[in-house]
């Protein structure tokens, strides 16, 4: 796998070079949490109990379970694309959730 990715980098010519989204920070500079970083457990907590109950089971077996969706499929007596397309729909809906509570970028 890191030889592919490997080898991809150099087809596109960007072997060795820096990234445009890292960041320099002087030394001595104060450390700034990401907006992400802000939300808590309880936010995603709170994210995953409003989904309905079919995304929410979905997505606990296979985030928090660790259950493949081949299992997730078996368990529930669905198709694992029905599972896959589940667990993408809850992980959608509290994306939605967890950005709305996001503070306001500077």
């Amino acid at each position: 796998m890191r030889n592919l990715a490997i080898d991809e980098s150099r087809k596109k010519g960007t072997m060795g070079r820096r990234s445009d989204d890292v960041v320099n920070l002087p030394s001595g500079a104060p450390w700034a949490p990401r907006r992400w970083e802000q939300l808590g457990v309880e936010h995603v907590q709170q994210a995953v109990k409003a989904c309905s109950p079919t995304l929410r089971s979905t997505f606990s077996m296979f985030y928090f379970e660790g259950l493949s969706l081949n299992r997730i499929a078996q368990r529930c007596r669905i198709s694992p694309r029905t599972a896959a397309t589940r667990v993408h729909r809850a992980r959608k809906k509290i994306r939605a959730m967890l950005e709305s509570r996001l503070p306001p970028e500077l």
